[in-house]
C-alpha cells in the first residue's frame, strides 16, 4: 500500500518556513557566539519539526475547505495527519532534549520547545482546543510565535537571557499579537461554519482591527526600548509603526467594501512587513557592536 506524501507536506506550509525562520534567525544574529551548525540545528528543529508538526495538527483538526494561510485550497487532511504532527512535535522536543546538557542556552532551548508543544497541543486538540477560545487564541500565538521564536534564537546559540533580548522579545510577542487577529478576518465565514469562536467573530472585525492598532503601538514601544542605543534605527522603527498603524486605519476606512480576497491580501501584505522589523532590530544591534 502506498501513501501519498504530498498532502503531508502541504499541510506543513513550507510557504511560511521564511517568515518564521527570518524571525528565529534573527534572534540568533543577536548572539556574539553565532555558529553555523548550531544554527541549522536550531531551524531544523524549530521550523520543520515543531512549527511544522504544530500546523499539521491544527490542519489535521481544522479540515479546512477554503484557503488557509500560505496554502490556497489546501488538500483534504490525510487520514494519519494527526499521527504525523504529534510525530514531528515529539521530535522535536527529543532532538532539543539530546542538547540540553551542553550549554545554559540549549536548556533554554528546549524549554521553550517543550511549552511551545504543550501549547500546540492545547491550541488544537479537543477538548481543551484553545483557538476556538476567544483570547486564548491571541495568547497562545502572540507567545509562540512572536515572543518564543525569536527568544529560542537567541538562546540556541548558547546563551542566556539579556534584558535588551528580554524588551525586543516581549516587543514582537505584542507584534505577533497586532497581526494574529488580520490572519483571521478573511476566514470569519469558514471559522463559523466550523463552530469556532474565534477572537474576530468574537470582537467583530472593526474592533479586532482596534485592538491590532493597539497592541502595534505597545510592541514597537517595547521594541524601542530594546534599541535606544541606536537613534538612526529608533527613527526607522517609528517610521514601521506609523506604517503599521496609517495601514490599519485605511484597512478599517473600507472595511464595508473590502471582499474576504482584499482582507487576505491585507494580511499577506503585513506578513511581509514583520521582516521589516527584524531587518531594523538586526541593524540596531550590529551597530551597537
Amino acid at each position: 500500500m502506498s501513501i501519498d506524501i504530498r498532502p503531508y507536506i502541504m499541510h506543513l506550509r513550507p510557504k511560511e518556513w521564511p517568515i518564521v525562520g527570518l524571525h528565529l534567525i534573527a534572534g540568533m544574529l543577536c548572539s556574539k557566539n553565532f555558529d553555523f551548525h548550531d544554527a541549522a540545528r536550531s531551524t531544523f528543529i524549530f521550523i520543520l519539526l515543531l512549527n511544522g508538526g504544530t500546523l499539521a495538527l491544527n490542519s489535521s483538526f481544522d479540515n479546512d475547505e477554503g484557503d488557509i494561510a500560505f496554502l490556497n485550497n489546501p488538500p483534504k487532511p490525510p487520514k494519519y495527519l494527526k499521527h504525523f504532527g504529534l510525530l514531528l512535535l515529539s521530535l522535536s522536543l527529543f532532538a532539543s532534549m539530546l542538547e540540553a546538557n551542553k550549554t545554559i542556552g540549549d536548556k533554554y532551548f528546549f524549554e521553550i520547545i517543550m511549552t511551545c508543544v504543550l501549547m500546540s497541543i492545547a491550541y488544537s486538540t479537543p477538548p481543551i482546543r484553545l483557538k476556538s477560545r476567544p483570547g486564548y487564541d491571541l495568547v497562545i500565538n502572540s507567545i509562540g510565535f512572536g515572543f518564543f521564536t525569536f527568544l529560542a534564537g537567541f538562546v540556541s546559540t548558547g546563551n542566556a537571557f539579556t534584558p535588551e533580548i528580554l524588551k525586543l522579545s516581549v516587543g514582537f510577542g505584542f507584534l505577533f499579537g497586532a497581526l494574529y487577529p488580520l490572519t483571521q478576518i478573511y476566514q470569519n465565514d469558514e471559522d463559523s461554519r466550523r463552530g469556532d469562536q474565534t477572537l474576530t467573530l468574537w470582537l467583530g472585525t472593526n474592533k479586532a482591527l482596534n485592538l491590532s492598532m493597539g497592541f502595534s503601538l505597545v510592541a514597537f514601544l517595547w521594541i524601542i526600548w530594546g534599541t535606544l542605543h541606536s537613534g538612526i534605527y529608533t527613527i526607522m522603527l517609528l517610521f514601521n509603526l506609523m506604517l503599521w498603524l496609517y495601514l490599519l486605519y485605511y484597512w478599517k476606512r473600507r472595511l464595508k467594501s473590502m471582499s474576504a480576497m482584499n482582507h487576505k491580501r491585507f494580511m499577506y501584505f503585513f506578513l511581509l512587513l514583520w521582516p521589516l522589523t527584524d531587518f531594523i532590530v538586526l541593524g540596531a544591534h550590529f551597530a551597537r557592536y
